[in-house]
Formats: structure tokens, sequence, C-alpha cells
């Protein structure tokens, strides 16, 4: 054999070689990838969780604690007023005035 067919054959014998390992080792970097990207998505929403469940954690506590927001939530949302308290509803531009008879919202 001649010094060139020998370099011909290591370089295929390199080339067959490297064509295997990479058949073999390109779809676990592919699936890594794909893993890796959906820990990712998975770490964003737990994070996004745990500052929604952080909210409702000071939410509750203020419910719980501060009378002064218990009412203007009771106020807001619940449209609750206090006795002896004009309720004014703006209908079309202009106030109309309504009594309700509502909860006493105590102080």
């Amino acid at each position: 054999m001649t010094s060139k067919s020998k370099k011909v054959k290591k370089i295929l014998f390199w080339v067959i070689i490297l064509s295997i390992i990479a058949i073999f080792f390109l779809p676990l970097i592919s699936k890594r990838r794909e893993i890796t990207a959906r820990h990712n998505k998975v770490q964003q929403q737990l994070r996004a969780e745990r500052e929604k469940n952080k909210k409702f954690l000071e939410e509750k506590d203020k419910l719980e604690n501060d009378p002064f927001y218990v009412e203007q939530v009771a106020r807001q949302e619940l449209g609750v007023i206090r006795e002896k308290e004009v309720l004014y509803k703006v209908v079309n531009g202009f106030p109309e005035k309504e009594k309700l008879e509502k909860e006493e919202v105590k102080q």
C-alpha cells in the first residue's frame, strides 16, 4: 500500500468514527436542549405563582388586621355604606340620589 492510500483510509476511518459518534449524540443534545427549555419555562411559571401567592398573603393579612382596608373593600366591592350615608349614583352624567339601606360598617 502506498502512503497516499494509507492516508485516505485513515481519514475515512476517522470520518466513519465521528459520524457514528454524531449519530448517537445529536439526539441526546437535542433532547437536553428541549428539557432545558421546558425547565426554564416551568421555573418562570413557578416564580409567577410565588409572586401571586405573596400578593394573596398580603391581601389576607390586610383583611385580617386592617379595619380601614376591610371598610374600603366592603364599600368598593360590596357597595356597603354607613348608617345615615347617602349614596349618589351617576347616570348619564347626572347624579341620582339613592337612599339605600345597607349593612352598617363598623369603625
